[in-house]
């Protein structure tokens, strides 16, 4: 019975996270209307357990009217090479809020969502199994 509730919790977690995720990603579909073109100016590094856990990610730089805005767009890599200073990227920003933006080229901001919605069911499956 233990396990039975802690796969329900942790698919309920999962279905929260994935509609959470699925909403942000809708929402920021619909409001980054503007393309612009970003480079990137730095890699950042999460350190993991050993040198081959660490993952980088990319943050790009682009200018609007006059102003630097710097981010990440959820880009990740297990590999430091996979990213260049001063490659450049095409995004999409919110012009009314330009330090929100997204990758022009990548559905990610959905696909966060549902791979959550998918585990979510995944383990719901496993509770219903256990029970």
């Amino acid at each position: 019975m233990d396990g039975f509730i802690a796969m329900i919790i942790i698919s309920a977690f999962c279905f929260i996270v994935g509609i959470f995720s699925l909403k942000s990603g809708i929402r920021k579909k619909k409001v980054c209307t503007e393309l612009a073109v970003a480079k990137i100016v730095d890699i950042h590094v999460s350190y993991g357990d050993g040198k081959e856990r660490n993952t980088y990610s990319p943050i790009y730089a682009f200018e609007i009217n006059g102003q630097e805005y710097k981010g990440t767009i959820g880009q990740v890599s297990k590999k430091r090479k996979d990213f260049k200073i001063g490659n450049e990227h095409n995004i999409k920003y919110n012009p009314e809020n330009p330090k929100e933006f997204i990758d022009a080229d990548r559905n990610a901001t959905k696909l966060n969502g549902i791979l959550f919605l998918v585990m979510g069911a995944v383990f719901l499956a496993i509770a219903i199994g256990i029970k």
